[in-house]
């Protein structure tokens, strides 16, 4: 039996109110099998932030459904279990105002029992990422280098990327 990282069901999630309504997610269907890459590809304002959004349990579903896991992640009890299994790139790569080092430092605060420093420093070689810049100093290119680290080092069971290569080279 196949396990899924991902399932929706007739999935909607409108924004609005009366006639102002916005309908962003429109009946999105989609089994994401574990062990899998799969792409959200579609125009702007078709819906894919959205539904990454509903996935991490940072807005709910207006009907339909969405499984991470096989849980709810915005109405569950566990949904911290969910949480506790994404790396996330955000499209926005907008941190605190700290070194990379520090952010790196951080976020292993955060991921005690998954956190790999072995594998955080790995990708900061690979990607070749300036640890000691200031954060509000990084170029586009360098700040979603720090993103993927920070995702990829936490050693996720799923890793959900937004705009992913924005800056790379």
């Amino acid at each position: 039996m196949t396990a899924f990282a991902i399932q929706t069901h007739s999935l909607v999630k409108t924004y609005g109110f009366g006639s102002k309504m916005i309908r962003a997610v429109d009946g999105l269907s989609l089994n994401v099998p574990e062990g899998s890459i799969y792409g959200l590809l579609g125009r702007n304002s078709s819906g894919k932030t959205t539904t990454i959004r509903m996935a991490m349990g940072l807005a709910r579903p207006t009907s339909g459904s969405i499984r991470v896991f096989g849980l709810d992640p915005a109405r569950d009890p566990e949904r911290v279990t969910v949480l506790e299994q994404l790396g996330y790139v955000p499209e926005d790569k907008t941190f605190v105002a700290v070194t990379a080092r520090k952010l790196l430092e951080l976020n292993r605060s955060f991921y005690r029992k998954t956190w790999s420093d072995e594998l955080a420093r790995k990708v900061v070689a690979r990607l070749e990422l300036p640890l000691d810049t200031m954060f509000t100093r990084l170029s586009l290119g360098n700040k979603t280098k720090a993103a993927l680290t920070l995702a990829i080092a936490q050693r996720s069971r799923l890793l959900i990327l937004a705009e992913p290569t924005t800056g790379l080279d």
